[in-house]
């Protein structure tokens, strides 16, 4: 199973048609592959002051 499929989850990974923000830990190699396949732009991040979930 790829290790992305741990992010798929509104708490570690938000998405739209414009781009999207994942998980902080995730490696370049799930970036890269998740945005050729996505077709987007993708970036890890925080919003939540430094916390690893996106979403409360």
């Amino acid at each position: 199973m790829p290790e992305y499929y741990s992010f798929f989850s509104g708490t570690y990974f938000a998405l739209s048609n414009i781009g999207g923000l994942i998980h902080p830990n995730a490696s370049k190699k799930v970036l890269d592959e998740l945005s050729a396949a996505l077709e987007v732009p993708l970036e890890s991040g925080t919003v939540n002051r430094g916390s690893v979930a996106l979403a409360p």
